[in-house]
Parts: C-alpha cells; sequence; structure tokens
C-alpha cells in the first residue's frame, strides 16, 4: 500500500496500478480505493472514459463492511492482510464518490455517500465529527429540508436507495 502510495505521489501512475491491480482484483479494499483514485486523477487517466472505471473501483472499495477490530484499525487486532483499517479505505472512497457527485451537480447522490460514510462510526470517534462536517455542507449546498426525512438506515451497496449512476456522472463530468 505504502509503494502504491509513493508511486502515485511520484507520477508513476503505472507502476502503481501494476501494484495495486492485483490486490483490487482480489477484493481488498485498500487497493480497490486506490485505483479508483489513480484513475479520478487526471495525469493517470488514459481516457475521460475511464472515470466510470474509477467510479466502479470505489464503489467495490466503499462497500466493504468492516466487521472486525483489525478491519476498523485496531493495530493490536489479527486479521487478512490487506484488510487492516479496512474501514478507512471504505470512508475515502465513500467521500471522494460524494466529491464526484457534488462536482457533477448531483448533490443528492453526494448526501447518501457522506452519510453511508458516516454511519459506519460511532459518534464520539474523530472521523465521525468529520464527516459530519462534509454532511453539513453538503446539505448546506442543497437545503437541508431536502433530506430531513431521509432514512438513516441507507443501504447504498445493495442498490436499495441508490440508482445505478455512474454513466450520468460521467456524461455530466465530460460534457
Amino acid at each position: 500500500m505504502r509503494t502504491v502510495d509513493l508511486m502515485f505521489a511520484n507520477g508513476n501512475c503505472e507502476g502503481a496500478k501494476k501494484l495495486a491491480e492485483p490486490a483490487a482484483l482480489r477484493g481488498e479494499p485498500w487497493a480497490q480505493f486506490r485505483m479508483g483514485a489513480l484513475l479520478v486523477d487526471e495525469k493517470c487517466r488514459p481516457n475521460a472514459q475511464d472515470l466510470g472505471i474509477a467510479i466502479e473501483w470505489l464503489k467495490k472499495a466503499t462497500c466493504h463492511a468492516s466487521n472486525s477490530d483489525w478491519e476498523r484499525g485496531n493495530e493490536l487486532a489479527v486479521g487478512s492482510p490487506g484488510y487492516f483499517n479496512a474501514r478507512a479505505s471504505s470512508t475515502k472512497a465513500a467521500v471522494m464518490l460524494a466529491d464526484l457527485a457534488v462536482s457533477a451537480h448531483m448533490e443528492g447522490m453526494a448526501w447518501y455517500y457522506v452519510e453511508y460514510a458516516r454511519s459506519q462510526y460511532e459518534p464520539n470517534e474523530g472521523s465521525y465529527q468529520v464527516l459530519s462536517r462534509k454532511l453539513s455542507a453538503v446539505e448546506e449546498s442543497i437545503g437541508r429540508d431536502v433530506f430531513a426525512k431521509k432514512s438513516k438506515n441507507l443501504d447504498v451497496c445493495n442498490n436499495g436507495h441508490i440508482p445505478h449512476w455512474t454513466q450520468e456522472l460521467v456524461a455530466r463530468r465530460l460534457g
């Protein structure tokens, strides 16, 4: 993971993709997030249509359920390699999806992703407060009353509440 991050930071997009992709294909959330982040970055995206692929990687990372202490970032616990602190990768992916949605004027979609990310934390955790501020900013941009009655049991990963929106977002970003 650290090697991929360093390669990306130094502009070696192809090297970073080469290392991250096998782990992403195995389902490792850290790699799925990084594949999405690499393809969102215009310097690393060979063509504009790859934005749709980036969104799909980010959705996969977002939807990883972090059920164990290891996956939630407890370094004293033990777990599978590639899954340590998977919740952080899931959260970062959800926030990146929210940012993409806002940039495409799809604030309602952004709200769902930020709220989903926030639902993964307890109110006393620092990340909860950060995500709450981000959610408030999204709500301010579209009006708090619009989402006042929305369910707090969002299921963005099983498409129960979220329609397939990748093509619409790509079209808006490219249009």
